[in-house]
């Protein structure tokens, strides 16, 4: 419960520092990847990392769906009427910062040992980006975004909805 504890409070901060951020993660247990299964709703942490405004652009972005190790659809975003949640070209949007919706599964997951720990990892299927996930209760992550050619981190925290 401490852990849960903790991330609420992160979560309310208008500012966070990313060391902050990368201490707890490095002290949150590995999650498996049969317990990312699901669709998660998420929420990105001010850390003034430059995707991170991206993501919010619009408040759209929504999280995460973790069909099985070979099918995530790593971008969920709400439809620009709020109504739907559909899928996105997450490659296209990194690019470009435009929405599209897609029915392709566009990630993968495997365990993958960061910071000295083995832990569920998405890894995109066409850029050089990965999410490492820690877990923080049963209902409840740490992400950690990385990609090649990009400083600093962009965390993360998703609540499983199903």
């Amino acid at each position: 419960m401490h852990f849960l504890t903790t991330l609420e409070k992160l979560k309310k901060l208008d500012q966070v520092d990313p060391q902050e951020l990368l201490e707890f993660y490095d002290n949150l247990s590995p999650i498996s990847i049969n317990s990312l299964i699901g669709r998660w709703e998420a929420q990105g942490f001010n850390t003034q990392h430059p995707l991170q405004h991206e993501m919010d652009a619009g408040k759209r972005w929504y999280g995460k769906e973790f069909i099985d190790s070979e099918t995530v659809y790593p971008l969920l975003c709400w439809d620009s009427d709020f109504k739907s949640i559909n899928a996105y070209d997450a490659p296209l949007f990194f690019r470009t910062q435009q929405l599209h919706i897609t029915t392709k599964a566009q990630a993968r997951l495997r365990i993958l040992e960061h910071r000295g720990k083995s832990s569920a990892t998405m890894i995109y299927d066409t850029i050089p980006m990965h999410d490492m996930m820690r877990k923080v209760d049963e209902d409840h992550i740490l992400g950690l975004m990385e990609r090649k050619g990009m400083d600093g981190r962009m965390f993360f925290t998703m609540k499983k909805t199903n």
